[in-house]
């Protein structure tokens, strides 16, 4: 799978990558080191005064006498200032043949590679300089490199273990966590959730790197900690964002009332100065209606539907709710009793006089949308589709089997996909409710040739892909995954002998 560069590259262009420089004392204090000493500052007058040649003289004579990393690096800084290229060049090497672990050595020759754009050695060179104090020298010769390559190398570099810490390294020396959120997006991106978690700073720099690694702990199933960051989310433009986060977060901790919380407060803070998103008002109306606040849950549902009628999820809702509004409810006689009467309670009157959700209007609004998607070539959604013909069969128990089965059948010619192609919720529920119509020959012929023509028909190269399994996160990265091969013995009793070949 291609990856973008500018996917990984979430924060800084190719142009803030830094360039950056090392400076190290070229001279030794060292008092046995007296004579080398004046030979740098008699080099140094020599420089000053024009004198090249016999600067170039007392620095050969020099090198004799540089006995630690240090003074050669003395000598090199000096050979560069004159453009003596080739003899400061190789004074560092002889430096490092003695010393080849000397990270200052190191890094200094890996910053004259890197001016050289000799990239294949500046990244030799320099990784042995990966996570010291030297590190960015590295991290900059890898993603010069990187940027030089074809696209199709940098995608396998992207995914590579070898990335992450360049990230890390450019973070430390910098401290900008732009980078280091580059670093968790390389785990991420692996499916790596538990190292990408703990990279997360103890401070935030501002709104946006809080809901970052709110949403980094969420996809490590750190639901606690993504809680804990999220009132850290100060910008109005991010709140909702966050606060859905939160929500979510709660939910799959179970703590529906806190997941309540978290939308009502932003909801309550938001309304008057941005439109409410349709996944936070969905899912405070069906709170509100689980919890007796029947009033609120039609006003958000409806809200949100007005707002955003193709919204599916608040569609199923709608319709769902319809379905419980239209069940008869329970009540003892003394209540009977009591409603025709002056001593009908409060509670008693709001709930007979609240909005309620219909079945004729839920139909509606998904036929409209069903039949839109259809009007303009698009495949209409499964799982509307399902929830739509659902609805109508539980409202029409009373239609002849003949009628049922011909509705069904209806609905499956009308999505069909290609022959005997249908979308899978839909075959789903054909099959369930042709079983439970008594009907298996039906039945079984709907699901054998569905899964013949899905999985058993002549292999295309886009067909073997449907032996993998594709995971997304939250980021959107994602990640193939083997599905387990399940054993002939089992294939054969579920699918019969052509699943042999087909196993996966």
């Amino acid at each position: 799978m291609k990856i973008p560069l500018k996917r990984i590259f979430l924060i800084l262009s190719a142009k803030s990558i830094l360039f950056l420089g090392i400076f190290f004392v070229s001279c030794s204090n060292d008092r046995s080191s007296q004579s080398f000493m004046k030979m740098m500052e008699l080099s140094d007058s020599y420089i000053k005064n024009g004198e090249m040649t016999e600067a170039v003289k007392i620095l050969k004579k020099s090198e004799k006498k540089a006995v630690t990393p240090i003074s050669r690096m003395g000598i090199y800084k000096r050979y560069l200032v004159l453009g003596e290229e080739k003899q400061a060049e190789k004074i560092i090497q002889n430096a490092l043949k003695k010393y080849p672990e000397n990270l200052e050595l190191n890094a200094v020759y890996g910053i004259y590679l890197l001016r050289k754009d000799r990239l294949d050695e500046a990244v030799k060179t320099s990784a042995i300089l990966e996570g010291t104090k030297y590190g960015c020298v590295h991290s900059e010769a890898v993603l010069k490199k990187l940027l030089a390559a074809k696209e199709s190398e940098i995608s396998d570099a992207l995914y590579s273990r070898q990335i992450s810490p360049v990230y890390f390294d450019i973070y430390a020396a910098t401290d900008d966590v732009r980078w280091l959120r580059n670093c968790a997006m390389t785990y991420l991106l692996r499916g790596e959730y538990t190292r990408a978690s703990d990279l997360q700073p103890e401070t935030f720099a501002d709104s946006e790197d809080a809901l970052f690694w709110s949403y980094v702990q969420y996809d490590s199933g750190n639901y606690d900690i993504a809680v804990r960051n999220l009132p850290e989310v100060k910008s109005d433009l991010l709140r909702g964002a966050a606060a859905l986060l939160a929500s979510d977060a709660y939910m799959m901790m179970d703590d529906s009332d806190g997941a309540e919380t978290a939308r009502a407060e932003y909801m309550n803070r938001a309304k008057s100065f941005v439109k409410i998103g349709p996944s936070l008002s969905v899912n405070s109306a069906l709170w509100a209606y689980n919890h007796g606040e029947f009033k609120r849950a039609y006003d958000l549902l409806l809200d949100s539907l007005i707002e955003k009628p193709d919204f599916i999820p608040g569609l199923i809702t709608y319709g769902r709710l319809a379905w419980e509004d239209s069940l008869p409810r329970e009540i003892t006689a003394l209540e009977k009793a009591v409603r025709e009467t002056e001593l009908r309670t409060r509670a008693m009157r709001e709930y007979d006089e609240r909005p309620k959700f219909t079945i004729s209007d839920a139909i509606y609004r998904m036929d409209q949308l069903i039949e839109s998607d259809l009007g303009n070539g698009k495949t209409a959604n499964g799982d509307l589709i399902v929830e739509r013909l659902s609805l109508y069969l539980k409202n029409n128990e009373s239609l002849p089997l003949k009628s049922k089965t011909a509705l069904i059948w209806s609905v499956l010619e009308k999505n069909q996909e290609g022959t005997n192609l249908y979308p899978a919720h839909l075959v789903q529920f054909a099959v369930q409710k042709l079983l439970s119509f008594g009907l298996f020959d039906d039945a079984r012929n709907l699901f054998t040739n569905y899964i013949t023509a899905k999985f058993f028909a002549e292999k295309t190269e886009e067909k073997q892909l449907m032996a993998k399994k594709i995971e997304t996160d939250i980021f959107g990265g994602e990640k193939l995954v083997r599905m387990p091969v399940i054993p002939e013995s089992i294939a054969k009793l579920a699918f019969g002998d052509k699943a042999a070949d087909c196993a996966e």
